[in-house]
């Protein structure tokens, strides 16, 4: 249902937007802090790389769409320096990462997918530099996994959940405003 509102809140001429990935995150914390409730904390400010806290635990919540298990961002930036720096941070050995709960939309089918922190961490010391790769251009948006990092990932996750059956009923969200007025 979170889902398909964020589909049609982010869909403009048939096509998603950008900004359906924060929605989505959105929804997924919703339902987490829903699920979990008290002890999951999820105002945390946007200049870290988890999304939530969990106990002890910091997570960070990934998202994509279609059929490809795409690898997720580690940073959005368009700043080089700060590219630089996630990198050297990433790598160092003493540095504890956040969990990473990601999930892939491809309807008919939501996969959810848990990776310690532990694992991303020997992941990231194994692949060193080669665990990143940065797009150049004007229009970079940061730094992302390899996909053969990625695939490590993966094939470590301490679960994957499927969800069969999605099915999103998109609603132009002008008319699905109109019609909560009418019933004002």
């Amino acid at each position: 249902m979170l889902y398909n509102i964020s589909q049609s809140e982010n869909t403009r001429n048939g096509k998603l937007t950008m900004s359906v990935g924060t929605a989505r995150e959105k929804d997924i914390i919703a339902v987490l802090s829903h699920g979990l409730g008290g002890d999951l904390v999820h105002d945390i400010a946007d200049c870290k790389p988890e999304d939530l806290r969990y106990k002890d635990e910091l997570i960070s919540v990934k998202h994509v769409s279609g059929k490809t298990k795409t690898p997720p961002k580690v940073s959005w930036t368009v700043d080089n320096n700060k590219v630089v720096n996630t990198k050297v941070e990433f790598l160092s050995p003493s540095k504890k990462h956040c969990h990473i709960l990601y999930t892939q939309v491809a309807p008919p089918v939501i996969i959810i997918t848990m990776i310690t922190g532990q694992a991303v961490k020997e992941v990231l010391l194994k692949f060193g530099e080669k665990a990143f790769k940065v797009n150049t251009g004007t229009n970079n948006r940061g730094i992302e996994f390899t996909t053969t990092a990625f695939k490590e990932l993966l094939a470590r996750a301490v679960f994957t959940v499927t969800i069969h059956n999605v099915a999103f009923d998109y609603k132009c969200p002008i008319k699905h405003r109109k019609q909560l007025l009418g019933r004002v």
